[in-house]
Formats: structure tokens, C-alpha cells, sequence
């Protein structure tokens, strides 16, 4: 006895610069105040508004289980990406190359994605990052053409992505196309 005490965080709604109600969250704190002869004579009670606090948690909360999600999935990932090199490789030393390009390119991604603040990203970016893994786009015999496409961040499209731009990366350079004069 004689401790202060905090309550829970308790929503109510208050009137906004605008009259329609805004959701705030408080926190109270009670201390009691004892007298001469150590009996409680008063209640001292101090309110505080937490809403921005719980707005972080709420945010912390969101951003903790999306990253939770998306390293499941890249981990998935991995394994489809392992079985799909795996089926097509006679044997482990040929196996090691191509899936290595492509967890590159899925590592090359994810920073792109981080970079545009998980945003999306155009194709054209993509497709760009993935050549310049063999050539210098300002190669005369490196074009990139066509329309733009934005992709959103979903774990469906980066497989089938990843899996094409490591293609596009690893056919480059193991046909050695530089050495050609043709491109």
C-alpha cells in the first residue's frame, strides 16, 4: 500500500479542430498522499495523453509482423529456388552457380524494395540492376526498351522475378556476349 499505481491505457474519443471525434489514449497515475499520523488523506491523480506513444506500439507491432511474414517467405524462397536449380543441375558442383545467381538477385532486390521504402518498384529498374551484373548500360549494345511496369511488393511476383533476372544475368555472362563484337 501506499504505491503509486498506473492504469492500463484507456481509449476515448475527444472533439477535433473540425468537430468530428479523434481517437486519444491516457494513462493515469494515483499517488496517495498520507497525512501526520500515516493515514491516506488525499488522492493525487495525474493524466497523461499517450496516444502517440501507442500509435508507435501499434506501428512497431505492424512493422515486426510484416518482417516476420517476409523472412518466412524469402526463406520459402529459398527452398523453391533450391529444388527448381536442383532439378535441372546434373550434379552439385553445377547447382552451386546457378542458385547462388539467384540469391543474389533476390538479395539485389530486397535492397531495392528497403531502398523504395517498400513501395514497389518499376521493371525497368529491375531488369537494369540485373544487367548491369554483366555490362555497363551505357554499353552501346545494351537497349532497354518497351513500357514500364511497377511491381508491388508481393512474395508471388519477386519468385517468378528473381528467377528471371538471375536467368537474364546468368545467360549474359555465361555466354560471354562482351567478348563478341555484336553484343
Amino acid at each position: 500500500m501506499g504505491e503509486t499505481t498506473r492504469s492500463a491505457a484507456w481509449p476515448c474519443e475527444v472533439p477535433g479542430e473540425d468537430g468530428l471525434p479523434l481517437e486519444r489514449y491516457w494513462r493515469s497515475a494515483e499517488t496517495p498522499v498520507f497525512g501526520p499520523n500515516g493515514t491516506v488523506t488525499h488522492l493525487a491523480q495525474a493524466g497523461e495523453d499517450i496516444t502517440e506513444e501507442m500509435q508507435l506500439r501499434a506501428q512497431e507491432d505492424v512493422i515486426a509482423s510484416e518482417l516476420e511474414h517476409r523472412l518466412r517467405n524469402t526463406l520459402a524462397m529459398a527452398g523453391s529456388l533450391a529444388m527448381l536449380t536442383g532439378q535441372h543441375t546434373p550434379s552439385v558442383a553445377a547447382f552451386i552457380e546457378p542458385f547462388t545467381d539467384r540469391l543474389e538477385a533476390i538479395g539485389r532486390n530486397l535492397t531495392m524494395i528497403f531502398d523504395h521504402h517498400w513501395e514497389g518498384l518499376s521493371f525497368r529498374t529491375i531488369g537494369e540492376a540485373e544487367l548491369a551484373q554483366a555490362a555497363s548500360l551505357d554499353d552501346p549494345r545494351v537497349t532497354v526498351t518497351g513500357p514500364d511496369l511497377t511491381l508491388e511488393v508481393r512474395a508471388d511476383e519477386w519468385l517468378v522475378l528473381d528467377d528471371a533476372d538471375a536467368a537474364l544475368a546468368a545467360t549474359a555472362r555465361h555466354r560471354d556476349w562482351r567478348q563478341r563484337p555484336a553484343g
